[in-house]
């Protein structure tokens, strides 16, 4: 990420966290700056930003169809076939984000999820999700099974996991 893209995207941080003052922040507002994951507003724009994104029929509820159909920016997507893609999705909702399991994903079961997953960076969800994710994104035979070879022939991708560059799960004052 280029230097300048870096600062704005800090600018962006801080704006949204400073709440008192727009030149300073309290102690509050400096662990959502530095750890947005932490802060419960950070967790309820992002759940707004879900529900604004996916909801295509504006019922404030999440159906099956409309998070499969999302479309992502997820570079490993884009090497993972439609089909498959859009089977992973339909089992990740029915497994893992529909809490309840009654076929629809309400803004208050997008909270809890998000709150485990980002408050808890060993939860087992995340580490699952980013493995199928590599799997699906190298596998080009459709095997099931990674080959050297398919491992190499995506190397970029796994070097860009946080399962496999751990550095990128902490902060870079770490």
């Amino acid at each position: 990420m280029a230097v300048k893209e870096k600062i704005l995207l800090d600018k962006a941080a801080w704006s949204e966290a400073a709440n008192s003052e727009p030149d300073a922040l309290n102690i509050d507002e400096f662990l959502t700056f530095r750890h947005p994951e932490h802060s419960h507003v950070a967790l309820l724009n992002t759940v707004n930003a879900v529900l604004e994104n996916l909801d295509t029929n504006g019922d404030g509820v999440l159906s099956p169809d409309e998070f499969v159909n999302a479309s992502s920016d997820d570079r490993a997507d884009k090497d993972i076939p439609d089909k498959q893609r859009r089977r992973e999705r339909r089992r990740e909702f029915i497994q893992s984000i529909d809490l309840n399991h009654d076929g629809q994903v309400t803004r208050q079961e997008l909270l809890v999820m998000f709150a485990q997953v980002y408050n808890d960076p060993e939860n087992p969800l995340t580490a699952r999700r980013e493995a199928r994710r590599l799997m699906l994104a190298a596998d080009s035979n459709r095997d099931s099974r990674l080959t050297l070879q398919e491992v190499l022939d995506k190397l970029d991708l796994f070097h860009g996991s946080k399962m496999v560059d751990t550095a990128r799960s902490f902060h870079d004052e770490f």
